[in-house]
């Protein structure tokens, strides 16, 4: 009974220990090796021109009930003054955008470059020492990716000034001692902006930066400076701080801090009654009041002023509106330099009524800061770059290139 029991189990259990020896001599998968740094990425973005959504908001409301009863006879008169000067004022967001989209020819953005070939230090990026020599893509003076875009600025614009000089920048790996790096840089010189007569930003040069370390030792650095950057005829002047990237403005000479209202016809006759100045370390905004009358005559409709006045104008109010802003950002695993933000924008309130009866309003919505980008914004040299990083490579891995 014993020696039966043993060989069944012998039967049994046999099948079982082979199985088991075979998944025993069996390898594990291998895990997927993967270069250390394989998802850093870096970017650099030179132009980008946003439209803005500027809109008119067209209302007949009565003032009174005689204005109610009258209404029906009496709009259409109210309507057919209106109409032209809602479509004037319509067209100038094309008209202010449209160049803009076109002054830049081709793409101005940079990519994740590959770490094949490390330059041994990154690019001097400056105006006149572009990483492009010849065609604007061929990166002859770098081992990244590159940029130098070909400017097409038509010589005339309408109601709009607009000059430009260069827009380049590029993406890089950088050899260090440890490992690399991936360095976004960018810069936009030559900056000449202006719409209906008013000069509002000018630039000589502004520049970021963005460093990654991918393999060795560093944290992620951002860095941008600005030099000769000034609005509404030089009365403004705006630096960069170094380090933090604050705005560091000054009106004819005097820093301002927080908000304000300047009279700027004590500077400049040219720059219309009233500017509103406010500041928030990277916010910049400044608004410059100018007549419903000069606007209009800047579009080159004076007439429809004449059109105007035929009604019973309550107010008669029109503010552009320009807002620079930038910032620095680093954190454990990536920075970011949002280079400058510019938005133009335009406000304006117009109330009037036919015979004290009957009110009419065309009006752009919300308030004067809302209008802040209702034109366009215009995003100027842009870097950021992201990795996590393998610090301490040692010799199990090098990156290519390096010796």
């Amino acid at each position: 009974m014993r020696f039966a029991m043993k060989k069944f189990l012998q039967r049994v259990l046999a099948p079982v220990v082979v199985v088991a020896m075979l998944v025993g001599v069996v390898a594990p998968a291998a895990a997927a090796e993967t270069e250390p740094g394989s998802d850093a990425t870096a970017s650099s973005t030179g132009w980008q021109v946003n439209r803005g959504s500027f809109g008119l908001e067209v209302s007949l409301p009565p003032d009174s009930l005689v204005g109610g009863l009258l209404g029906w006879a009496l709009n259409p008169i109210i309507n057919n003054i209106l109409t032209p000067v809602t479509s004037a004022l319509n067209g100038i967001p094309a008209a202010v955008v449209n160049p803009l989209l076109g002054a830049v020819a081709g793409d101005s953005t940079a990519g994740t470059p590959t770490s094949e070939s490390p330059s041994r230090e990154p690019f001097a990026l400056a105006a006149g020492s572009s990483p492009s020599s010849g065609n604007p893509a061929s990166c002859t003076d770098t081992s990244g990716t590159c940029y130098a875009s070909p400017i097409t600025v038509g010589a005339d614009l309408g109601i709009l000034k607009l000059a430009l000089g260069t827009v380049h920048g590029l993406t890089e790996s950088v050899s260090t001692a440890s490992g690399y790096d991936l360095v976004a840089q960018s810069q936009v010189a030559g900056l000449d902006l202006g719409l209906l007569g008013i000069d509002l930003l000018r630039l000589d040069a502004l520049t970021s930066s963005t460093t990654c370390t991918v393999v060795g030792e560093g944290v992620p650095r951002a860095a941008a400076s600005s030099a000769g950057l000034s609005l509404l005829g030089g009365v403004v002047t705006v630096g960069v701080a170094e380090g933090t990237g604050a705005l560091d403005v000054s009106i004819a000479g005097q820093p301002v801090v927080g908000l304000g209202a300047v009279d700027l016809t004590t500077f400049d006759g040219n720059l219309g009654p009233l500017a509103d100045v406010s500041l928030d370390e990277h916010l910049l905004r400044v608004g410059v009041g100018l007549s419903v009358e000069d606007l209009l005559r800047g579009l080159g409709v004076p007439g429809l002023w004449d059109l105007l006045r035929t009604l019973v104008l309550k107010k008669a109010d029109a503010k552009i509106v320009l807002e620079i802003s930038n910032g620095l950002h680093s954190d454990e695993t990536s920075a970011d330099a949002s280079g400058l933000h510019i938005g133009v924008g335009l406000y304006v309130n117009i109330e009037a009524n036919l015979l004290r009866l009957v009110g009419a309003r065309i009006a752009t919505a919300g308030s004067a800061a809302d209008a802040a980008n209702n034109l366009v914004s215009i995003d100027l040299a842009r870097t950021s770059c992201a990795s996590t990083a393998t610090p301490g490579a040692g010799d199990d891995w090098v990156a290519p290139g390096l010796t």
